[in-house]
């Protein structure tokens, strides 16, 4: 099972970035994902925006591997008489603008050997490219400046702020980042990449804002499987129903676990699994017949701040009743699969819109954080046989009927 939380806090203890008091610091680990198969599957009135990988990654060499980009669990920066350069490009789409600050971490592991490590200049880059590049077809990059030798198994971390507040804003092309080395004779860099099998390791954004809303996972305080992600990726299919106007949607499967592991709900389609309000608010919509394409339904607006969630394809009737002022926390009724027509087993489809939107470019919606994550750090991962294995812990706690 993917345990994500004890990284996180961890590098809350940390004392890299100076925020203010209302704001928060979260951390987005983008998984290597969709991968190929799925953007290629994707239907022909996909929004083409959910099929950029959410990170590129890879290095590439002057003299071996025919001179091609590669992909696999490193990034290497060196070289012994030839040179390796490392690429690196984010998916920005549904975080958050105008932040206060934004860093870049890379997990830093000895190479082995009689190698010893160098200095790495940091470079912008200023045109397109693709995994499909060769050494000598390269983009144009601006140097940015220069990194200290990295020292392995501590993060390596270097403040992005204004280059990230650019891309989200709009004044600069979002083409990633270069990393070449000072010197080549035997020197090398290695770290870890959004390949590495330990997810704990890869890279990440670091992340300072004010925060819209602060929600807690809809659910009791176990770990909960994340099925289809914001913007539509699932596994082995792209979910038309969280694009365009639906972006910030998520998809939780009734397969959850324990803090030792153990499933809680071994027949999720017979149980009665508890859906709770992720934040207090108002009542504004429940369906009562379960007949239209969400099914049973509930809609919470959270005062003051135009969002509201929705919690979608409910067991039966929600337990709530439009008008009602409810508490974080409050049982809205139960996981399940409606309308009969649903075909994605007992799930939770839990959406949150802005003024009545839902789509990528709401960025009161970017800056929602859930149980200390953003909305987009809920991702799929390490599939097998179409089924993701990460997991998210819920802090929330049932209040009765």
């Amino acid at each position: 099972m993917k345990r994500i939380t004890m990284l996180f806090a961890v590098l809350m203890l940390s004392a890299w970035f100076a925020v203010s008091a209302s704001a928060v610091t979260v951390w987005y680990q983008p998984m290597p994902y969709p991968t190929k198969a799925v953007i290629d599957a994707r239907a022909s009135n996909t929004d083409p925006l959910v099929s950029i990988p959410h990170i590129v990654d890879g290095w590439i060499t002057n003299v071996y591997y025919g001179q091609n980009f590669v992909q696999d669990d490193r990034l290497q920066i060196g070289g012994w008489g030839d040179t390796y350069r490392t690429y690196l490009k984010l998916d920005l789409y549904g975080l958050p603008k105008d932040v206060s600050e934004a860093g870049l971490f890379l997990m830093p592991y000895a190479s082995g050997g009689s190698s010893s490590t160098t200095w790495t200049n940091l470079s912008i880059i200023n045109d397109n490219w693709n995994t499909g590049m060769t050494w000598n077809n390269q983009p144009g990059v601006t140097s940015l400046g220069w990194l200290s030798p990295p020292i392995a198994n501590q993060w390596q971390g270097v403040n992005i702020t204004q280059w990230y507040n650019e891309w989200k804003l709009g004044s600069r092309f979002n083409y990633g980042f270069q990393m070449s080395p000072w010197q080549t004779t035997n020197k090398f860099n290695m770290f870890r990449s959004s390949r590495y099998a330990g997810d704990d390791y890869r890279p990440f954004l670091r992340l300072s804002f004010t925060p819209t809303l602060e929600l807690k996972m809809p659910f009791d305080g176990n770990f909960w499987k994340v099925t289809t992600e914001i913007g539509g990726t699932g596994c082995s299919y792209l979910h038309s129903g969280h694009q365009w106007n639906g972006y910030f949607s998520i998809d939780f499967s009734g397969k959850a676990v324990d803090a030792s592991g153990n499933i809680v709900y071994p027949d999720p389609s017979v149980a009665n699994i508890p859906i709770l309000a992720a934040a207090g608010g108002t009542v504004v919509e429940v369906s009562e017949t379960g007949t239209g394409g969400a099914g049973f339904y509930v809609r919470i607006e959270h005062m003051g701040t135009g969002i509201k969630t929705g919690y979608l394809h409910m067991k039966t009737r929600a337990l709530v009743n439009v008008g009602n002022i409810i508490p974080q926390g409050k049982l809205l009724g139960y996981m399940g699969n409606t309308p009969t027509s649903a075909n994605m087993g007992v799930h939770l489809d839990f959406n949150v819109q802005y003024n009545g939107s839902g789509s990528k470019e709401q960025d009161p919606l970017a800056k929602v954080v859930m149980d200390g994550w953003l909305l987009k750090s809920f991702q799929v991962d390490n599939c097998i046989n179409g089924d993701s294995n990460r997991y998210y812990q819920s802090s929330n706690v049932k209040i009765n009927p």
